[in-house]
């Protein structure tokens, strides 16, 4: 009894009283008789609301690995196992592309699996700030059938390729703006660029080319316009 107790509390304490109640809340909805246990089938659907594409051969495998009792169901501490927090038996990239697909299911309003191209544009523009003048393009190599929607696994795949670019991008312009006001001048950018051999001239014209606004600096979006994302 004391090594189970143990147990249990050394499964729970990899979690936060708020991720806790968020999984004891989906567990219990999925717990159809309300028996403290799920099955295959439960588990398969509960893993389809909590954002993950595991097909049923792994839920499978969980479910086996991860009944103690092997029963053939899983307890909510089996369940927490496999959860965020547990890496060992779905991987944390797996997490990620499912947190990332709960998110982007807010945008998909009838709930069919996918978003509509207006939508899929308006989180590369403002959770990413992707250059405008690309959208386009991207959104034809996404959009598959003839009603102009995205399927969301596939954008959530690329969304993800997008954010982690995003994250290089945000660093080479600290680098860039060296006084920290938030902007790359004209100045800033031929030092940096002077070590790629690329003359100051040039680089005057590629920043006064990406500036939309005049100023003669390069805000956040203009300097993913001069960068590039490729």
């Amino acid at each position: 009894m004391a090594t189970q107790e143990s147990d249990a509390q050394e499964i729970q304490q990899r979690f936060t009283f708020k991720q806790l109640a968020k999984y004891k809340r989906i567990f219990n909805i999925f717990d159809i008789k309300k028996d403290g246990v799920v099955s295959v089938k439960e588990m398969a659907a509960m893993a389809k609301k909590l954002g993950y594409n595991l097909d049923k051969t792994k839920i499978e495998a969980i479910v086996n690995k991860l009944d103690r009792e092997k029963k053939g169901t899983l307890n909510f501490l089996d369940f927490l196992c496999a959860m965020p927090g547990n890496v060992d038996e779905i991987p944390s990239e797996e997490h990620k592309r499912a947190a990332l697909r709960i998110h982007l299911r807010e945008f998909d309003k009838d709930g069919t699996g996918f978003i509509a191209e207006d939508e899929a544009r308006e989180v590369l523009d403002k959770e990413l700030a992707f250059p405008a003048y690309k959208l386009a393009a991207y959104m034809k190599f996404f959009i598959k059938n003839k009603d102009g929607k995205i399927n969301i696994n596939e954008f959530s795949e690329f969304y993800q390729q997008v954010e982690e670019k995003k994250g290089e991008l945000e660093r080479i312009f600290k680098e860039f703006d060296t006084n920290g006001d938030g902007f790359v001048d004209i100045q800033e950018a031929q030092v940096a660029m002077r070590p790629f051999d690329v003359p100051d001239e040039e680089t005057e014209r590629l920043v006064l080319e990406s500036d939309k606004d005049g100023d003669q600096k390069l805000n956040w979006t203009e300097f993913v316009n001069f960068w590039g994302t490729d």
